[in-house]
């Protein structure tokens, strides 16, 4: 930081680009945790993608919370159970494409 001011750069001339996938995990991940579901049409038209096709692996990892009740998937959505409320980080974490394998996280742990 010291070497830009030193060249009258603004400290915040570096910045992040939002990619559209980037995109799309986000608004997936802040419905999921904001509204506790997913309605599987509502979000491919709002994001312009087929919902289902493009997170078919992230739907699939979603199966163990289901199996534990945490989640209840059902045709066309998804909705986090009262029990799986507990455990929204976790459940969010499917759809977050950044995060490694579970063993190479360096993010804070979940319970």
């Amino acid at each position: 930081m010291a070497d830009r001011r030193g060249r009258r750069q603004s400290a915040t001339a570096q910045g992040y680009i939002v990619s559209a996938e980037d995109k799309i995990r986000r608004e997936t991940i802040m419905r999921t945790m904001c509204d506790l579901s997913l309605d599987f049409a509502g979000m491919s038209q709002k994001l312009g993608i087929n919902f289902e096709h493009h997170f078919a692996k992230e739907l699939t990892a979603l199966a163990p919370f289901a199996a534990d009740g945490l989640v209840k998937l059902k045709p066309g959505g998804l909705e986090v159970t009262d029990a799986g409320r507990l455990f929204i980080r976790n459940i969010a974490m499917c759809f977050d494409n950044t995060l490694g394998a579970a063993n190479e996280r360096r993010h804070s742990k979940t319970i």
